[in-house]
């Protein structure tokens, strides 16, 4: 009978163990997601910035630099939205993990809220 708790107790950590790494390996992901592209959005708004110099450019050449350089601003500053956002999915998705053995079950609404009571239950 003793065999049979240990086996829970087991699980349970092994359980816990894996959540863990799986979070420390998103986490890693988001971050290099996040830092790759910036480094290349960095990369090409300066290439582009040093072809926006070169002289003999005709006006329509220049202007389509311009926007290219805008999109580069643009993209880096959605980069942060969504890097935001990934990272708030991820949170959400753990909490779901910790939360569905307790003994309040999450709300039914689409808050990160909805987890409250059942993390206080634990």
């Amino acid at each position: 009978m003793l065999g049979v708790y240990m086996d829970k107790d087991i699980d349970k950590e092994l359980k816990k163990i894996l959540i863990d790494l799986n979070s420390r390996i998103k986490l890693n992901y988001i971050i290099g997601f996040h830092n790759e592209l910036r480094n290349l959005l960095k990369f090409k708004y300066v290439e582009l910035e040093s072809q926006l110099k070169k002289e003999g450019l005709s006006t329509d050449a220049k202007r389509e630099l311009k926007r290219q350089l805008q999109d580069c601003k643009n993209y880096d500053a959605a980069l942060a939205i969504n890097t935001f956002l990934m990272f708030y999915s991820h949170t959400e998705e753990c909490l779901y993990h910790l939360c569905k053995d307790a003994p309040e079950k999450p709300s039914s609404t689409g808050s990160i809220s909805r987890f409250k009571k059942p993390l206080k239950s634990l």
